[in-house]
């Protein structure tokens, strides 16, 4: 059975691992890369039914003994969920595909929550999440370590006497709280959870004297006009979204709401964001592990006004302007990781938005 092979194998170096009913297990390995493990037998039906069983909590309202096609019948195709197998913790993808055949994706959690300062990030990220208040973005495509910087900020933001609230689907790293230092409150999203939305959970967490409130992602108008009044109301307010770079942060955001809500929705978030980080983890340049590139986007007075005005094609010349603040472009970020020897120029050119400006 597969979760009996995965224990002799899940020490190894990897992100991900990936299962489809009947064909070989595959994993994403440290260079970023989608291989097959070697030795395993083919993925069977049981396979899943027996890391359903390891669930930590699941919606199923047949029982723990429902199958995992009843429960993607009734969850509409696919769940999220996390579990711990072999005293290793995963966030699980499970969904159909190929009609009606199963697939997994799995997420691997690191027990141990990396400090903040190992992650490769400029100092200058310690001053604005030592704020009070204010609205923080960390952003990039899947697999780009958000959840990973969000966990290890939480983790710098413990040591202070504050209340820090999460809310996620499903919570992926646990926090504890700190003798002397915070106190943590973590929520997880689902049916059967801690609570059934993301919009519920931030309005009560407004009613619960937080500090800081984290959400797992703004997924939606609501979540997003909460937890900008959230940041509008004296509350250092973490979130993440799927977007590649600054200025489509603004327009993902400006595009939640309707036509007629634009304006006051950018005014509002020019108020509130401090923050916006964009994250991608690329394949280094000898393929043994995986480099953060990253792009800083802080709220100074004219990207404030051009946020406010929706002048978003404007934000990247600001940003370059705004270099001695701290503030970089993905492309500026790549260009120096190339010259360090860190990533190829290939990768670098694969990973920019803007590939015709890179100068590599």
């Amino acid at each position: 059975m597969f979760i009996d092979e995965l224990a002799k194998i899940q020490d190894r170096k990897f992100s991900d691992i990936h299962l489809h009913e009947g064909e070989p297990a595959r994993w994403r390995t440290g260079a970023g890369e989608i291989e097959t493990i070697d030795g395993l037998s083919p993925i069977t039906k049981s396979d899943f039914e027996s890391i359903l069983t390891q669930a930590d909590q699941t919606s199923m309202e047949q029982g723990d003994a429902a199958t995992a096609g009843e429960v993607l019948k009734k969850d509409q195709g696919q769940t999220d969920f996390a579990s711990t197998i072999n005293g290793v913790r995963y966030r699980v993808s499970m969904y159909w595909h190929s009609t009606r055949k199963l697939g997994i994706a799995m997420r691997k959690i690191e027990e141990h929550i990396p400090d903040l300062s190992t992650l490769g990030l400029p100092d200058r990220i310690y001053d604005i999440i030592d704020r009070k208040a204010g609205l923080v973005l960390v952003t990039g495509e899947t697999n780009s370590g958000k959840s990973t910087t969000l966990a290890a900020i939480v983790k710098h933001l413990a040591q202070k006497k504050i209340h820090i609230v999460t809310i996620e689907d499903p919570v992926e790293y646990k926090h504890k709280s700190v003798e002397g230092g915070a106190l943590i409150t973590q929520r997880e999203v689902g049916l059967t959870r801690d609570t059934q939305s993301f919009d519920g959970a931030l309005r009560s967490a407004l009613r619960e004297d937080p500090d800081v409130i984290l959400v797992g992602e703004i997924r939606d108008s609501i979540s997003a006009e909460i937890a900008m009044k959230a940041a509008d109301t004296g509350h250092l307010v973490l979130a993440s979204l799927h977007t590649r770079s600054a200025p489509r942060t603004v327009e993902r955001l400006r595009n939640m709401f309707p036509k007629e809500q634009e304006n006051a929705v950018l005014q509002q978030f020019s108020d509130a964001c401090i923050m916006v980080l964009c994250q991608a983890l690329l394949p280094s340049a000898d393929r043994t592990k995986r480099v953060l590139a990253y792009e800083i986007m802080t709220n100074n007075q004219a990207i404030a006004n051009n946020i406010a005005n929706n002048k978003i094609n404007q934000i990247l010349r600001d940003m370059e302007d705004a270099r001695k603040e701290g503030m970089t472009t993905l492309n500026k970020c790549l260009e120096s990781l190339v010259m360090s020897g860190e990533i190829t120029p290939e990768t670098a050119r694969h990973a920019s938005y803007l590939p015709k400006e890179l100068k590599v």
